[in-house]
């Protein structure tokens, strides 16, 4: 899913319209990636464009804002941003966590509303400007999100 209507800073427009089309890029490698992982699962490349809802804005800002964002991030100009909801960190591509991997007491957590007991999840996806917001949702949350099952 994307959404491009993050407000602009005219000194940095043309960093932050790079950052969107990097983070654009890599959902659409992510779309095509699961399919080749798991084509029964995932049987074609898709990256879903939709209409962001005020409901679906704040979930998404309310996530991304709960991350605790690289120091990159803080100190540098605009820039892709990946948001792991299970790590519950925000990071560029220089800190991307991948030896990381969430608490084993999470299995049963919805990386969205952090609630415990689900068995079954929705892998998720959501471009929000320069952010790349990634987590598996519990059924309520990936339809509030407007993920298709």
């Amino acid at each position: 899913m994307t959404d491009d209507t993050t407000p602009v800073n005219p000194a940095q427009a043309d960093q932050v319209r790079a950052a969107v089309r990097e983070s654009n890029q890599r959902l659409r490698a992510m779309a095509a990636t699961t399919h080749v992982i798991d084509p029964d699962r995932f049987p074609r490349p898709r990256a879903y464009e939709f209409k962001i809802t005020e409901q679906r804005r704040r979930k998404v800002t309310e996530v991304i804002r709960a991350a605790h964002p690289c120091r990159h991030i803080r100190t540098a100009g605009p820039r892709p941003v990946t948001v792991w909801l299970a790590l519950e960190i925000a990071t560029c591509a220089e800190c991307d966590p991948l030896h990381k991997s969430p608490p084993s007491d999470h299995d049963d957590r919805c990386d969205w509303c952090h609630t415990h007991g689900y068995r079954t999840f929705t892998p998720v996806a959501i471009q929000a400007g320069v952010a790349l917001v990634i987590g598996d949702a519990c059924p309520a949350c990936a339809a509030e999100l407007g993920c298709p099952s």
